[in-house]
C-alpha cells in the first residue's frame, strides 16, 4: 500500500479505513485498549485512535491535562526514540501499558500504547482503573503488540522507496531542527540535484522545501507549548527562529491564532 500526503495532509481514504478495521479487530483480540502517537506529518486521521480514551486516563486528566501530555508526548517519546524495545510502562498516576514503537528504525518514531491497567499489589488508587485480569496479562501480550506496532507502521508508510526517501527527508528535517537547513544541504544528503531535491518535496509533501521546513517547525513547536511550561521565546530558538515575534507570525499563520492562544486553549482541554 502506497503512502500519499495530500495538499491538506490527510491519510488517503483507504488508509484510514484499513488502519481503523486494523486497530478496531486488535483490540477485540487483545483485550486492550489501543491508540498511537505519530511523529510525521499531521494527517487528520480520527482521533478515536489518536488519544488515550480510556476511562481512567481521562479521570485523570481532566485535572493533569499538562502532566499526562508531557509524560507521553515527551517523556515516553523521548526514551522510545532512544531505545526502540517494545516495553511495559506505568505512568505517574499508575497507569500500566504496553508501548512499541511503529517504526523502530525511524529517528522519532511513533508510538502504539496498548493498556491501560493497575498492575500493583493494593487496590487500584481510582475506580476506573481495572486491575490487570490476572498476572502477566500484559506481559503475555508483548509480541503480538510488538508485531501489530510494525505491520501499523508498515499501513502508515510502507517500505517502498518513496515512503524510504519521505522519512528520510523528515528525520533530516529534525536532526537540524534547530536551525534552517537549505535546500542544497537536503539536496547533497539525498544525493540529488537542488532543482530535483525540490521536485521531490513537491511530489511527496504537496508543498515546498520552505513551506516543509516551516511545517514540520510549527508542528513540533505547537507540541511543545502544549505539554511543557518553557516559554515561548525558549521554543522559537529551539526550533531555528531568530526571535519571537518571526516566530509568533510564523505560527499565527499557520494555526489562525497566537502560540499563547494555543497553549491556553490546549491546557484547557485539549486530549492527549
Amino acid at each position: 500500500m502506497k503512502r500519499r500526503i495530500c495538499s491538506n495532509n490527510r491519510l488517503m481514504p483507504s488508509d484510514d479505513s484499513a488502519i481503523a478495521e486494523l486497530l478496531a479487530r486488535s483490540e477485540r483480540v487483545l483485550g486492550l485498549r489501543l491508540c498511537f502517537h505519530d511523529r510525521s506529518l499531521p494527517r487528520g486521521f480520527p482521533m478515536r485512535w489518536c488519544e488515550h480514551a480510556d476511562p481512567a486516563c481521562l479521570a485523570v486528566k481532566r485535572h493533569h491535562q499538562r502532566h499526562c501530555a508531557a509524560w507521553c508526548g515527551l517523556r515516553v517519546e523521548r526514551d522510545m526514540a532512544a531505545d526502540p524495545r517494545v516495553r511495559i510502562s506505568t505512568c505517574p498516576y499508575g497507569h500500566s501499558e504496553i508501548i512499541a514503537p511503529l517504526r523502530p528504525q525511524h529517528p522519532l518514531p511513533g508510538v502504539l500504547y496498548a493498556g491501560c491497567w493497575w498492575t500493583g499489589s493494593a487496590d487500584p488508587p481510582r475506580p476506573q482503573l481495572l486491575p490487570e485480569p490476572h498476572p502477566g496479562f500484559l506481559h503475555d501480550r508483548l509480541g503480538l503488540v510488538a508485531a501489530l506496532a510494525l505491520h501499523l507502521g508498515a499501513l502508515l508508510g510502507d517500505t517502498g522507496g518513496e515512503d524510504r526517501r519521505h522519512d528520510e527527508i523528515l528525520a533530516f528535517l529534525h536532526r537540524h531542527r534547530q536551525r534552517m537547513p537549505r535546500l542544497g544541504e537536503l539536496a547533497e544528503h539525498l544525493d540529488l540535484s537542488p532543482s530535483r531535491c525540490g521536485h521531490v518535496v513537491q511530489e511527496l509533501f504537496a508543498m515546498t522545501y520552505p513551506d516543509l521546513v516551516h511545517t514540520v517547525k510549527l508542528r513540533d513547536a505547537a507540541h511543545y507549548l502544549a505539554v511543557s511550561h518553557l516559554p515561548i521565546l525558549d521554543i522559537a530558538l529551539r526550533f531555528g527562529y531568530a526571535d519571537q515575534s518571526h516566530f509568533t507570525r510564523r505560527f499565527t499563520a499557520r494555526y489562525g491564532c497566537t502560540p499563547l492562544t494555543w497553549r491556553r486553549r490546549q491546557a484547557g482541554g485539549g486530549m492527549v
